[in-house]
């Protein structure tokens, strides 16, 4: 029995069946609590695997899918198990290639979760029609501090109209990336309410190299 505190799988390309035999070595293991799979690219079968070993493990605290590319159907098969673990406090889901319809079972899923902390999204091709899941994540979630949303394309002013009320019912967010979402004119007087109102966030990022102007 592995007797370390992290396993760390960086960059393996693991296949489905050892995914299998990872998930069953880890399903009783005390020891373990950070769990990085960087860049290998998970196939829905895979995803199965790990939301069997989330759902019977009660000790693993920080999990890393960055780059893993697990996509719509991923996150699906992942959501009763960021629903429903009591443990979990940080989930990097950047570059999953989630999508819209991707980000909707993980915010449906984390909505539920009254453990999670810190959540990674970056690199997602997030947009508009994912906002109001977004607005709901904010104002439902009572234990998120850490949220990264870089590298979308969350800009437009009907996305920020739907988001502003989410960060208004928000009082546990302490940081928020929002670097690299071509932010303009459009959403500026609701990033301006956000800065005006939040009681809690500490970090805000807007940082790019460009932003969008309107005429």
């Amino acid at each position: 029995m592995l007797v370390t505190d992290e396993v760390n799988l960086r960059y393996y390309g693991i296949e489905s069946r050892t995914m299998r035999a990872i998930c069953e070595a880890l399903t009783n293991n005390t020891f373990v609590q950070k769990v990085d799979l960087k860049d290998n690219k998970l196939s829905t079968d895979a995803c199965r695997y790990l939301n069997d070993l989330l759902l019977k493990n009660n000790q693993i605290v920080s999990l890393s899918l960055s780059g893993c590319r697990i996509g719509a159907a991923g996150a699906e098969k992942l959501r009763d198990a960021i629903s429903a673990n009591k443990c979990l406090k940080m989930l990097d889901l950047s570059k999953c290639d989630l999508g819209n319809e991707g980000f909707e079972h993980i915010a449906i899923a984390l909505i539920d979760n009254e453990d999670v902390e810190d959540v990674n999204l970056s690199h997602n091709q997030l947009d508009e029609p994912c906002s109001e899941n977004l607005r709901d994540l904010l104002a439902r979630s009572y234990t998120l501090k850490h949220l990264d949303l870089s590298w979308n394309s969350l800009y437009s002013a009907k996305t920020w109209k739907t988001l502003i009320h989410g960060f208004d019912k928000n009082n546990t967010l302490l940081s928020l990336n929002l670097s690299w979402n071509s932010l303009g004119t459009e959403c500026l007087p609701n990033l301006c309410r956000l800065l005006s109102r939040s009681q809690s966030i500490e970090k805000l990022d807007f940082s790019c190299k460009y932003y969008m102007y309107y005429n």
